[in-house]
């Protein structure tokens, strides 16, 4: 596959660098070093850079050099994954510790650079394809709006519910109030919407993630970081797109690891209703059918570093029954490691949210932890004890993870830790 670098613009380029500095040299030499480099096959790739001559490179501009160089790290790693794909059929799917680094891998560069918000609650899904659902949106007190062109959009109306979104996305001068973070679900990679989707939604400056659906190896999380790689380029924006990706089959689940090295992936959404078609299950009030699927996506999330993990949509939402299953739900899926719950009804988001943050109850036990498991340090003491209950590192970190937690939910920990400065470990 030939790859080129995105076009510049020079019209808004700073002065040609100075070829004494330091930056300017090491990125020569690194051009240099990937120009020179034949061990790739040209079937797989073409490099960008081939066809430059070092000795123009010195009237290079350093954003358009600084550009080439990452095109060229970012072509490089395509082709290492793709032998790396090719090798996969003798090496076993997901191994990705069998790929050799090239000065920067692509995906920690993009996760690095890609927004890592940590979602607390609700992640509410509106169909794009409705002007009112849009408009009633912007009065949602939600963490995470989800505009959705996939399956609540008709494949007859595709079309018409881009455009609704591009005007309502357009329209804003800020964020909605009530508002943490804007998402669009967009149509799988196999999808003859999804070139479009992802033209829009890079162009759409409110929007910080991508949900990408049907979710099964690494390759689907690629096929999208690649794609807004280029579109990103191609319209300069300024903050890269983060991803998360939709667990939806068992081929998913017995990837998680696999998928959770993609690029730009901040966290992975569980969709039961489609995993349970997958499966043939039927769902049931306490979700037993679904407890391993759940616990494999908390825990593989969590050794992979990747900190948000949203839970499956409670389909009953209508009257005091559909209430207590949310609670439930909401209990349960917390106590197993989920930091969030999808949404399917504005009447959702209050007991999602109240439930997903922490408890004034369990706020306060965690201050006079942390105070106490301070003062305990000091005094050169390991475990000690809080209400003749015993605490050691574990449940130390525990409450500090609360307490961030707490933190980010707008609670005066402050006060808290004003309240029981006094606090001595027992």
């Amino acid at each position: 596959m030939s790859i080129k670098a995105a076009p510049i613009k020079r019209d808004i380029l700073p002065p040609p660098v100075d070829p004494t500095s330091s930056f300017y040299g090491v990125s020569l030499l690194a051009l240099e070093a990937l120009v020179k480099n034949d061990a790739f096959d040209e079937d797989i790739m073409t490099h960008p850079l081939k066809d430059l001559k070092p000795a123009l490179w010195k009237d290079t501009n350093l954003v358009e050099l600084s550009g080439l160089l990452w095109t060229a790290l970012d072509s490089t790693n395509r082709a290492l994954d793709a032998v790396h794909d090719k090798l996969g059929s003798t090496e076993g799917e997901g191994d990705s510790s069998r790929r050799t680094p090239v000065s920067i891998r692509h995906s920690e560069a993009c996760q690095a650079q890609s927004p890592m918000m940590v979602y607390l609650g609700t992640y509410s899904l509106v169909p794009a394809s409705s002007p009112k659902m849009l408009a009633k949106s912007l009065d949602l007190n939600c963490d995470t709006i989800v505009y959705d062109l996939e399956d609540s959009v008709a494949p007859a109306v595709k079309t018409d519910a881009r455009k609704a979104l591009k005007e309502h996305m357009n329209s804003l001068i800020k964020k909605p109030p009530g508002v943490s973070e804007i998402a669009v679900r967009i149509n799988s990679s196999r999808s003859s919407h999804f070139e479009e989707d992802l033209k829009l939604v890079s162009s759409l400056h409110f929007v910080d993630t991508i949900v990408v659906p049907k979710v099964s190896t690494i390759a689907d999380v690629r096929d999208v970081s690649h794609g807004v790689k280029r579109k990103e380029n191609q319209i300069m924006r300024e903050k890269p797109l983060g991803i998360m990706a939709l667990i939806e089959s068992a081929r998913a689940v017995t990837n998680l690891a696999n998928i959770c090295d993609g690029p730009r992936l901040s966290g992975l959404v569980f969709a039961a209703e489609d995993f349970a078609f997958d499966l043939s299950l039927t769902r049931t009030p306490d979700l037993k059918e679904f407890l391993y699927a759940r616990s494999a996506i908390v825990t593989t999330a969590r050794a992979k570093l990747i900190p948000n993990v949203i839970d499956l949509v409670c389909t009953s939402y209508q009257g005091d029954q559909g209430l207590a299953q949310l609670e439930k739900e909401c209990i349960d899926g917390r106590a197993m490691g989920f930091n969030g719950k999808q949404c399917i009804h504005p009447s959702q988001i209050e007991t999602v949210q109240r439930l997903f943050t922490p408890s004034d109850k369990e706020v306060e036990w965690a201050v006079r932890v942390v105070i106490g498991d301070r003062k305990a340090k000091k005094a050169k003491r390991g475990a000690w004890t809080l209400d003749g209950k015993m605490i050691d590192a574990p449940v130390a970190s525990k409450a500090t993870q609360i307490l961030e937690n707490a933190r980010r939910c707008g609670i005066d920990v402050d006060a808290l830790e004003q309240k029981w400065k006094d606090q001595e470990p027992e």
